[in-house]
């Protein structure tokens, strides 16, 4: 690392990928306690017999839409620190500038998409 001195805010990625898989497959096991899904390793497994598990039935009735709501919602707080402090760090580097900005702006919109949802 020549010397450097490494910051915590590196592993921000890696804990909001982290973060928000692991509570995606909360949601996913909840759904499954629940029997609002069937489990995905059920041989037994039958067209039309119960919903496929897909995050948004899993996520359609309480409890598993709180906590849906609450991992989303971290998500999208997490996702737009990482965009500000993207940008941030590359300001001074970048020659186009539109680029940076560009990607800033796509963070944002997704980071409000994730709140809506």
């Amino acid at each position: 690392m020549d010397g450097k001195k490494c910051s915590v805010w590196m592993f921000l990625p890696l804990v909001f990928t982290l973060f928000t898989s692991a509570g995606l497959w909360i949601v996913y096991f909840i759904a499954v306690e629940d029997n609002k899904i069937i489990a995905l390793n059920v041989p037994e497994r039958q067209p039309g017999s119960k919903r496929p598990p897909y995050i948004s039935i899993a996520g359609d009735t309480p409890p598993a839409s709180c906590v849906f709501s609450q991992v989303m919602n971290m998500a999208a707080f997490l996702a737009l620190v990482v965009a500000v402090l993207r940008f941030i760090q590359l300001k001074p580097k970048v020659l186009n500038p539109w680029l940076n900005v560009s990607g800033l702006v796509a963070l944002c919109l997704a980071s409000f998409g994730m709140t809506l949802l």
